[in-house]
């Protein structure tokens, strides 16, 4: 970590910060970052504006990362450097995060709109805390801002973070094992708006996939996939298999074992790699071969891409 101990002095570290909402929030920290006088385009920026080009940001896709964390931000033409502020909160609120989990640790981030690496260097700087739970409970636990701020220094090791597939997994939101029943499956996806979902075994080690089309083609009669075209049929009933066998099957009877699962320290690269390369709707992280995370590609798209 290289970035955010030297960006955060000590008047950019706060905690047990209290906010009624994440708008009040931002507003707040957008007052806290404006009296370090960041400067764009040779003039000082106000809290005003700060918290405009944050909010703008906010409403177009949250920033909450998970874990409890957000990384609210904004790219400001002619900023001359990047500024940050870092809160603990006294207590949780919603960020609209994906997990559903109250946010608790904030990180304010404004970043030169001509150096849009910048802002994923401090992403992945961030990530690194909220993917280690012992670092997060150490963060959160901070009596002060000056703790905080030595436990930063701390962690200075003047090498940079490259963004890796921890940096950017979500958590799994529930587990389906091969003898859940499809008709859970089924309701899961929809209920999560998923193309895919993982399968693991009862250590937690992942064993198979689930996808939208595996669903789409287990109704469909063999013959099926051999024509090249269905104009000349009059009456076809597409889920006619699915019906007369949902109420035994599982996901075990559909899943496929062709699937793709990376370390943590997985590189982008192979992430990307595996998302469009090998047309994988998902990529799931495991640690000591147990399913840890998954990365979808809206999740680059959105985290990544767009950031």
């Amino acid at each position: 970590m290289m970035y955010l101990p030297k960006m955060l002095s000590s008047g950019l570290i706060h905690v047990q910060v209290e906010a009624h909402d994440k708008w009040a929030l931002i507003e707040q920290l957008s007052g806290l970052i404006a009296l370090a006088m960041p400067v764009a385009n040779g003039e000082v920026l106000s809290k005003d504006a700060i918290y405009r080009a944050v909010s703008d940001q906010e409403q177009r896709r949250s920033s909450a990362l998970g874990q409890a964390c957000a990384l609210p931000h904004a790219r400001i033409e002619g900023l001359a450097q990047p500024v940050a502020c870092l809160a603990t909160l006294s207590k949780g609120i919603d960020f609209d995060a994906i997990d559903h989990e109250p946010v608790r640790i904030v990180c304010l981030l404004l970043a030169p709109l001509e150096d849009p690496s910048m802002t994923l260097k401090v992403m992945a700087e961030v990530a690194s805390i909220m993917v280690d739970d012992a670092l997060r409970a150490k963060v959160e636990a901070a009596e002060d801002g000056a703790a905080l701020h030595a436990l930063l220094r701390d962690l200075d090791t003047g090498e940079e973070h490259s963004l890796l597939a921890r940096s950017i997994m979500r958590k799994p939101y529930y587990t389906i094992y091969p003898e859940t029943p499809l008709t859970e499956v089924t309701r899961l996806l929809a209920e999560h708006n998923l193309e895919a979902t993982s399968v693991v075994d009862q250590e937690g080690r992942v064993v198979g996939m689930v996808t939208c089309d595996q669903l789409f083609r287990s109704g469909l009669p063999e013959f099926f996939g051999q024509l090249k075209s269905v104009a000349f049929i009059k009456k076809f009933d597409p889920f006619e298999n699915y019906f007369k066998s949902m109420k035994t099957a599982t996901a075990g009877d559909i899943m496929t074992t062709d699937f793709s699962a990376l370390p943590e320290d997985a590189t982008m690269l192979e992430v990307i790699f595996e998302l469009s390369v090998h047309r994988r709707p998902k990529v799931f992280v495991v640690r000591d071969g147990i399913l840890c995370g998954i990365i979808d590609r809206i999740a680059v798209l959105n985290r990544v891409l767009n950031y």
